[in-house]
């Protein structure tokens, strides 16, 4: 099972906008998910998170958590303009729509530069011989068995 899914953002928010917001709350937990399940040092759990946001106040803690936690995994990654969760929380709080359109956006740059794309959890990484772990532009040529 993928650990992470690279979704369009725009059908994030397009899906959110025709199903008055059911898939948002499916969007909201799934993310949740993803992230304890690609590091499970990260402390969530995807149902409190989800309850969080039919409660006023708490809904805003809670997306600017998710955004935090999102950043913590950028910084373990190589990955290019990290998640602001600062940003992420006025966009939940001014322009909800918009918020998941920024969050999925760094979820998708987050697995890109995990060099998985989604479909394979970091738990495969590591596994194979160091050379085999670099890209292979960077592996030596010269491996002929004496």
């Amino acid at each position: 099972m993928p650990v992470g899914k690279n979704r369009s953002p725009v059908a994030v928010v397009i899906l959110s906008i025709i199903t008055f917001g059911i898939y948002y709350l499916y969007w909201y937990y799934s993310v949740n998910s993803e992230m304890r399940r690609y590091r499970p040092s990260i402390e969530v759990s995807p149902g409190i998170a989800l309850l969080s946001q039919f409660v006023p106040i708490a809904n805003w803690i809670s997306a600017y958590n998710t955004a935090g936690r999102l950043l913590t995994l950028e910084d373990a990654e190589p990955v290019p303009h990290r998640i602001s969760p600062g940003i992420a929380l006025l966009l939940h709080i001014l322009l909800g729509i918009a918020y998941p359109f920024y969050v999925q956006d760094h979820l998708n740059r987050l697995w890109q530069a995990a060099g998985h794309g989604g479909a394979l959890g970091p738990q495969t990484r590591g596994f194979l011989p160091d050379d085999l772990n670099r890209p292979a532009s960077e592996r030596p040529t010269d491996q002929t068995a004496t």
